[in-house]
């Protein structure tokens, strides 16, 4: 009995990490799928994104991409459907339920619009005629769509990650365990740092032609 609960302890760990990493790929395929439905409903409204959603409110919603995925919409009475909607790391955690019905409706465990075609308040401008925040833009119009996030993950809990040793951050912003999908279509993953400062200050503000803070030659530094 000694020997299994000793074998048990040594395998766990292990499996529970093989778990997460498929869960990860997973999830990864899944946003290059949704960045795939973007760029077809890009073609079908003469480039421009789709409009963000209630202020304060950045979860995808599933309606606008539906026909070009082809997959039903999740229901908040399911447990936990298989769409390219839902992060496979999205389970909730203690009495929450997964981000993807947090508020009792069917949406998506990825944030959007975190990324390159759309400024936040604090950083919109007036420049190319954006007198709105929630206008829709033309994602072409971004300095470096390979850096420029469209989509993320919620939360950074959803995956256990790998530490990312060369960084200076604390140890939870070292941990890569947030997958991005940027402008081009390339998915990677990153820290909470980047989702928090890095990636996002790019598009939102240095690779933003809308922001008063345009300048694509920053480079970040932690």
């Amino acid at each position: 009995m000694a020997i299994i609960a000793m074998l048990a302890g040594i395998l766990f760990p292990v499996l529970r990490q093989a778990q997460d990493t498929a869960r990860m790929r997973e999830c990864m395929s899944n946003l290059r799928q949704l960045g795939q439905a973007f760029s077809l409903y890009l073609d079908d409204n003469y480039g421009f994104a789709i409009p963000a959603p209630a202020p304060a409110d950045w979860c995808l919603r599933p309606d606008p991409l539906a026909k070009y995925v082809k997959q039903s919409l999740p229901l908040p009475s399911e447990t936990y459907p298989r769409r390219l909607w839902i992060c496979p790391g999205d389970r909730g955690y203690g009495n929450e339920p997964p981000r993807w019905r947090y508020n009792g409706l069917a949406l998506s465990s990825y944030l959007y619009p975190y990324g390159a075609y759309l400024a936040t308040i604090d950083h919109i401008d007036v420049r190319g005629g954006a007198t709105a925040v929630n206008a829709p833009r033309r994602p072409d119009q971004w300095a470096r769509p390979t850096r420029d996030p469209l989509l993320c993950d919620w939360s950074p809990n959803f995956h256990m990650g790998r530490k990312d040793e060369s960084t200076l951050a604390s140890p939870d912003d070292a941990v890569k365990c947030i997958n991005f999908l940027m402008l081009d279509g390339h998915v990677v993953s990153g820290t909470r740092w980047d989702r928090m400062e890095g990636y996002v200050k790019y598009a939102v503000i240095y690779d933003n032609p809308f922001s008063w803070g345009y300048n694509p030659g920053i480079v970040l530094r932690r």
